[in-house]
């Protein structure tokens, strides 16, 4: 009969339905071991933002778009990751180029920049590459106190240049509409480096401007803290030199 399937035919659909059943497993087990057991290329065929903004012909923000989602993806994946010759290599250029199609995207700066910041395996370990990024954020965004903020951070906790983070965060202090509590970091990361006169000073500020009284205890008690290092490094001086 006419539309009819011949017994032959339906031996072979079952026969294709019971292989592709038994090879996806085989096959599955195989990537598994593959993949295990080789490096992933770690490619970008476009690597020069110029180019890229070249090609976007117009649609700056929509490629912008994708690269940011792009480096995403890149960064979060880590079993990936793991198998590439450098965990994050191609990571500073992908936000190169997000950036240079798309200037004004500030989450690619704060978040790639922490991205970049934070020690291997968890970021890139890229800490003055994370900082090259922020400060092309704080050129495009002036006034935005957070940049700065991070910029800190990373000086202070993937550089420790405490010095150098206490300037960034009295400097993300004096941004209009910054947080009072930016002059308390910047006086402990300052009095960390030895500046104890600015922080001293920032310090005593914060505790007479202060409205609320438990920032006003917190600055109390570090002033209270910078003199008795004070007095003890004195008495350890007049010891040694009357001994």
């Amino acid at each position: 009969m006419k539309g009819t399937l011949s017994i032959g035919a339906i031996q072979l659909i079952l026969a294709c339905a019971i292989s592709a059943a038994l090879i996806k497993p085989v096959q599955d087990r195989l990537d598994d071991r593959v993949g295990k057991s080789t490096k992933v290329l770690d490619l970008l065929y476009f690597g020069s933002p110029t180019a890229v903004k070249r090609l976007a012909l117009g649609y700056d923000g929509l490629l912008a778009d994708v690269y940011w989602m792009r480096a995403i993806q890149y960064y979060g994946r880590r079993e990936e990751a793991q198998r590439r010759p450098v965990l994050y290599g191609n990571l500073a250029a992908l936000l190169d180029i997000t950036t240079t199609l798309d200037p004004h995207l500030l989450n690619a700066y704060r978040f790639g920049g922490v991205f970049l910041g934070e020690p291997e395996p968890m970021g890139a370990g890229q800490p003055q590459e994370a900082i090259r990024i922020i400060d092309r954020g704080i050129r495009a965004f002036p006034l935005e106190w957070h940049l700065r903020f991070d910029k800190g951070f990373i000086y202070f906790w993937y550089v420790s240049d405490y010095r150098k983070a206490g300037d960034v965060w009295l400097e993300a202090s004096r941004v209009p509409g910054a947080p009072k509590w930016l002059e308390g970091l910047a006086a402990m990361g300052l009095s960390k480096s030895g500046a104890v006169e600015t922080a001293r000073m920032l310090w005593q500020r914060q505790y007479d401007e202060a409205e609320r009284a438990e920032v006003k205890e917190n600055a109390r008690k570090y002033l209270l803290t910078m003199q008795i290092d004070e007095d003890c490094w004195t008495l350890e001086f007049f010891v040694e030199k009357f001994r």
